[in-house]
């Protein structure tokens, strides 16, 4: 190696292309800085809504975000706390829109997540790669790639709404995304 030589820094992540739902919002970068002890946090502001009353439509905001990992893999976690009994959802979504992970139950009655009812089956499920409770919905290590862009979709159900925040870093991957494209399922 000749004195003076320096090595080149190391290649950037290619931009990607968000899904419908994330165009014109923000998108982070999500490194191995971000752990379970210091996650990163991410704003979204949702409208009040009553959408499990069947009264109006459920409030939406979202954000992008991109994997900057020195790993070839990780897993990704996210979290949203909320008061107990409302219900809010978290989907990662692929580029075409199509559902990677979500965490999805019912929160209002949590005790009746995947109990099968006679002739209508389940009320709700947690959904891909998901972890709810009555006040929190987490999306549980899901296998992403280095530089892959994903979009989250934060949506309320029932609730107040307001400015919420979700926790973001990585980890152990846990759970594959759901095959791209394929129909959204429980």
């Amino acid at each position: 190696k000749k004195k003076g030589c320096t090595p080149p820094p190391p290649a950037a992540c290619p931009a990607f292309t968000p899904a419908e739902a994330g165009k014109g919002k923000p998108t982070i970068t999500i490194t191995d800085a971000a752990t379970e002890a210091a996650p990163l946090e991410q704003k979204v502001t949702l409208g009040e809504s009553t959408a499990d009353l069947q009264v109006g439509e459920a409030a939406h905001d979202a954000f992008n975000f991109q994997i900057d990992s020195a790993a070839a893999e990780a897993g990704f976690y996210a979290l949203l706390e909320f008061p107990a009994r409302d219900d809010y959802d978290l989907n990662m979504m692929y580029s075409d829109g199509s559902y990677a992970a979500r965490s999805h139950a019912w929160n209002t009655i949590i005790e009746a997540n995947e109990v099968e009812f006679p002739q209508i089956g389940p009320l709700s499920s947690t959904g891909h790669g998901g972890e709810s409770t009555a006040s929190s919905e987490k999306l549980v290590g899901i296998k992403v790639a280095d530089c892959s862009g994903w979009t989250m979709d934060v949506a309320n159900y029932l609730g107040e709404g307001g400015e919420l925040t979700v926790k973001l870093w990585l980890g152990e991957a846990k759970t594959d995304p759901q095959e791209q494209g394929a129909e959204p399922g429980a």
